[in-house]
């Protein structure tokens, strides 16, 4: 049987607390048969809802998981007897597997891109995203609002939020009282459980992660013969475009000659306009120091002498993946990267689940770097190519033998095109789509 054990008098100190813990209590009623063992302590100092959205984005930039999510209404037309659990896939950055049943029916979606597949018997019908596949919108949405309440930690080391849920998917008017609770678990802040409910038990929203490094590859059930032709300026680096391609699993694709224009065939389930794009890259890759700024990064743009004041002639600001909220200032003390200078690169995940790059590198740039950072310490390692800040990590040792970049899911630089294009030379010439 769940309980719960507070500080009384401190807790129940006004009417407004009250209402929680009774909410808390039906919550708790709900929540014993998912968890045998729930503890609820109160903390002295209670946790910031800052965390909520770390969690969440924490969640959406691990490279997969599995998990449950249930959504039940059941009082009124049109929603009468609407019951449906599905076993939900994720995929980094936005592939998402939905396996539904709802009474004697069953349904599965694969969505991917701006596309989304129904399996219709035994073939796939597509459609258009919709918002029910968007776990980032369907996560952003249920905490709209944002009013939390710190209610505690349970007894396995799970930070838990009371909070007031929207949730138009079943109650588009918002006239149906709601509790919603949020469960994150505090070693890596990465989401475990949200659960929405009405008193009445005539609206019933569930989320829980069940593994966060699931095995289920998400594949697009239909693909397209797509026709690049690319203009070579040097036809050598035709060779570097197809391993590229090949890292990326496209080792399927027909070149065929025409002088300098390659011309390109190949399966695909989206447009890969976008990857195309990135993939003529020339693949220059460079490091440079960095540091957060300290000063108003809007402050330091319109006064460029009060940036070279403080960080040196030269510095700069930067957008992180072309994120415009992640902001760093690069002090543009270049080392440029060859091939010989990294050993190995692998797309990882942290210790968290959430992935990035681990670059490990070559002893002579390990030196190099090591000395650069004994003279600059606590200094960020920003990752550079061809002049686009790729991504930053703290380095607080000077034992620096291998990186791990992570990636977040807003970069707009994918990160298994970036290790497609750093496991191979950088281009001789340029190459051109050819239209």
């Amino acid at each position: 049987m769940s309980f719960i054990r507070f500080n009384t008098t401190s807790f129940l100190k006004t009417k407004f607390n009250l209402i929680w813990f009774g909410i808390l209590i039906i919550w708790l009623f709900y929540s014993c048969g998912a968890n045998q063992n729930l503890v609820i302590v109160q903390e002295e100092e209670p946790y910031s809802s800052e965390i909520i959205d770390i969690a969440v984005s924490n969640l959406l930039n691990i490279g997969s998981f599995s998990s449950q999510w249930e959504i039940v209404r059941n009082d009124i037309e049109p929603y009468q007897d609407l019951s449906i659990k599905y076993d939900l896939f994720y995929n980094f950055p936005d592939k998402l597997k939905l396996v539904g049943r709802s009474y004697d029916a069953q349904q599965q979606i694969i969505a991917n891109g701006s596309s989304e597949f129904h399996r219709v018997g035994n073939h796939w019908e597509e459609y258009p995203r919709s918002e029910l596949t968007d776990l980032d919108f369907q996560l952003e949405l249920i905490f709209l609002k944002q009013q939390y309440r710190f209610v505690g930690l349970t007894d396995d080391d799970k930070i838990v939020f009371a909070f007031q849920p929207n949730i138009p998917l079943l109650d588009p008017l918002s006239i149906i009282q709601t509790t919603g609770f949020v469960t994150i678990r505090k070693q890596d802040s990465l989401i475990s459980e949200i659960s929405v409910y009405s008193p009445d038990s005539s609206l019933y929203w569930y989320f829980k992660v069940l593994d966060y490094s699931s095995s289920e590859k998400i594949i697009s059930p239909r693909s397209i013969r797509y026709e690049y032709s690319l203009n070579f300026t040097d036809i050598s680096d035709t060779a570097v475009i197809r391993n590229r391609l090949e890292k990326l699993g496209m080792d399927d694709v027909e070149f065929s000659s025409a002088g300098r224009n390659i011309n390109l065939s190949f399966l695909s389930a989206t447009d890969p306009a976008e990857i195309f794009s990135y993939v003529i890259s020339t693949g220059s890759f460079s490091f440079d120091l960095g540091v957060w700024p300290d000063t108003s990064p809007q402050l330091l743009i319109e006064n460029p002498e009060i940036m070279d004041s403080i960080y040196g002639i030269n510095s700069n600001i930067d957008t992180i993946g072309g994120i415009p909220y992640r902001l760093v200032v690069s002090l543009n003390d270049r080392i440029y990267i060859d091939k010989s200078d990294i050993d190995e690169v692998l797309i990882k995940t942290d210790p968290a689940g959430r992935i990035g790059l681990k670059i490990n590198l070559s002893s002579t740039m390990s030196e190099r770097l090591n000395i650069k950072f004994s003279s600059n310490p606590e200094k960020l390692l920003l990752l550079y190519m061809d002049d686009n800040l790729l991504a930053a990590v703290p380095i607080y040792s000077y034992q620096i033998n291998d990186v791990f970049f992570l990636w977040e899911k807003e970069n707009k630089f994918p990160v298994d095109i970036i290790w497609s294009i750093i496991s191979n030379p950088k281009l001789s010439g340029e190459v051109y789509r050819a239209f």
